[in-house]
């Protein structure tokens, strides 16, 4: 953005038209306008500037007259529908990896979970207890699993003053 002094004294033509198309503050604004009063030179610039846009928006009003949008309406919707897709473009767009990804994805997570779950180890017979410990403050067991010989040590403390 422009750095605009306290009063303008300068032309600036591109300013102007920045005033013209309403882009500038309420402070440039002030200044610009109070400019223009006193300046003819831009005084004439901003005229030039509303000329120009008049003219502009007559020509392309004048242009459109003639314009039936109703009958370009027809004709665009008209060729769409004449230019239906073929089968083939249909089935892969019905096959596509964005629609299939979610249910793919979720298909192959249940049967991990299902594989996980029918396939943990469920041991034969109980633990046995080969060996315990108990003390005042705490005990110690030893289990050992009899099919996998997996020891398991539990070790359980109790605070001072609180019996079995």
């Amino acid at each position: 953005m422009m750095a605009i002094p306290e009063t303008l004294s300068q032309c600036n033509p591109e300013l102007i038209s920045r005033y013209y198309d309403e882009e500038l503050g309420k402070t440039e604004r002030s200044q610009v306008e109070s400019h223009i009063l006193e300046c003819p030179s831009c005084r004439q610039v901003l005229d030039d500037l509303k000329g120009i846009s008049a003219r502009y928006r007559d020509h392309l009003a004048n242009q459109s007259a003639g314009v039936d949008g109703g009958e370009i309406e027809r004709h665009v919707l008209g060729e769409i529908r004449r230019r239906k897709a073929p089968w083939w473009v249909k089935a892969k767009e019905a096959l596509s990896l964005k629609k299939a990804l979610i249910p793919a994805t979720a298909t192959a997570a249940m049967g991990l979970l299902l594989f996980a779950v029918l396939r943990a180890p469920v041991p034969d017979s109980p633990s046995a207890i080969v060996s315990s410990v108990s003390g005042d403050v705490s005990s110690i067991i030893i289990l050992e699993a009899p099919e996998t010989h997996q020891t398991i040590l539990w070790f359980n403390e109790r605070p001072e003053g609180q019996g079995l």
